[in-house]
């Protein structure tokens, strides 16, 4: 008899340990879930946030009024994410003149927003586009993979050389948060 109840402690024994590592289970398996996945950083203290990803941002200026230039008649730069969920973004940007000029150009580069610091980031210039004489338009588009988990923006630099003179706007787009 006293064979059987020491079988009976033992399997109570065992019974009382899976139930404690169940709970303990079942306490530790959602938050581990929840840390797998990346929360938002906050939003970025300058810039204005692109309301819809797809659509992006694009910020067209005038050399005319409050950006009065000599040689450069408008500028812009604009930041898409053409498939929601995907880590990749189309960016580009344009420089024209009122006139021909020796050089109109335009480079465009990657931002992204570096949080502890407050403060956006030139990630890489992604590209420059010059046209030398004649018609004074550049352009240029291409698509870019980035890390998710980010907030990221283009900053367009615009410029005209004339006679060795060099005029020069920059244009920030509306930044993107891609998830991770």
């Amino acid at each position: 008899m006293e064979g059987a109840i020491d079988f009976m402690r033992q399997r109570r024994k065992k019974g009382l340990i899976l139930l404690v590592a169940l709970v303990v289970g079942v306490m530790i398996l959602p938050t581990a879930g929840f840390a797998a996945q990346k929360e938002r950083p906050p939003l970025p203290v300058s810039g204005k946030e692109a309301k819809d990803p797809k659509a992006g941002s694009t910020v067209s200026f005038s050399g005319i009024g409050v950006f009065s230039t000599q040689y450069l008649k408008t500028w812009s730069s604009f930041i898409n994410q053409p498939v929601a969920g995907e880590a990749k973004l189309n960016i580009g940007g344009s420089t024209s003149t009122y006139s021909a000029v020796d050089t109109v150009g335009l480079s465009l580069i990657l931002q992204v927003y570096d949080e502890s610091a407050g403060l956006w980031s030139n990630v890489r210039t992604l590209g420059t586009w010059e046209k030398i004489g004649g018609s004074g338009v550049s352009s240029g588009t291409l698509a870019v993979t980035v890390p998710g988990g980010f907030y990221y923006r283009v900053k367009g630099v615009h410029y005209a050389v004339e006679n060795g003179s060099r005029e020069e706007q920059t244009s920030y787009t509306n930044y993107l948060y891609i998830e991770s």
